[in-house]
């Protein structure tokens, strides 16, 4: 089969352009709900450029606000000369979609057993010649692009004006979670420019599938502290009578 090469092509430019689009083809541009931008790891890189340009460019209006999950520019971009060892030492290939799944949470890429068995299948894909599950995504055909998408993270993510919050895996000891933090990050939480989250002991890279329940009880007392519903109703108000 022949490989598309715009497959592949992921620029932190392209992957932001279409997250604007598919919202605005999901939810339209004349009287969008509230939004909030979630992002996991890379996800959270790409909604800090998402509302960075949708804010700036007035791509997307009824953007409220950002929560980054478990990503930090500084020990993201440590972490990528790892990255290809890592890559090249997972098995290539499963017999049953059972062993995907066991693979995932063993290894500790998930520690949820019942999040891996929702968010794992689709990570890979059936070969029928060789009767095997495979990985869908070839991560490292994306290398060329890895340092683009976190390099300016942390400064973007304090300027964007918004509300913020940052949510990391880790247990809730001042030094431990604070050694996360690069600099901007660590001057921003003093100057109380975002809300920092830490989710507690037993919770890996994959927070939001480690403890679902957790991260759905901050993304709640999020949305009510920053009143986004009543904000936008107002806006909505303000709007309708600069119009008449």
């Amino acid at each position: 089969m022949k490989e598309d090469k715009e497959e592949y092509n992921w620029t932190k430019d392209i992957l932001v352009d279409d997250i604007i689009a598919v919202v605005n083809k999901k939810f339209g541009t004349d009287s969008p709900p509230p939004m909030l931008l979630v992002g996991h790891s890379l996800g959270g890189a790409l909604a800090i450029h998402c509302a960075n340009k949708a804010i700036s460019q007035k791509l997307l209006p009824s953007l409220q606000g950002i929560v980054v999950i478990d990503v930090v520019e500084g020990t993201a971009l440590d972490s990528l000369q790892h990255m290809p060892l890592i890559i090249d030492g997972r098995p290539k290939q499963f017999t049953h979609l059972w062993e995907c799944i066991h693979y995932c949470v063993s290894s500790g890429m998930i520690r949820n057993h019942l999040s891996a068995r929702l968010s794992v299948p689709p990570m890979f894909r059936w070969d029928e010649q060789l009767r095997v599950f495979k990985w869908r995504t070839d991560i490292m055909k994306s290398k060329p692009f890895w340092e683009d998408w976190f390099v300016g993270m942390s400064d973007l993510f304090l300027t964007i004006p918004c509300a913020k919050l940052l949510m990391l895996a880790g247990p809730l000891f001042l030094c431990v979670y604070t050694d996360r933090l690069d600099k901007p990050l660590m001057i921003g939480q003093m100057q109380g420019k975002y809300e920092l989250a830490v989710m507690g002991l037993g919770v890996g890279h994959a927070v939001h599938e480690d403890t679902p329940h957790k991260v759905a009880e901050k993304l709640s007392t999020f949305i009510v502290r920053n009143k986004f519903e009543k904000m936008w109703e107002l806006n909505k108000k303000l709007k309708l009578k600069t119009k008449t």
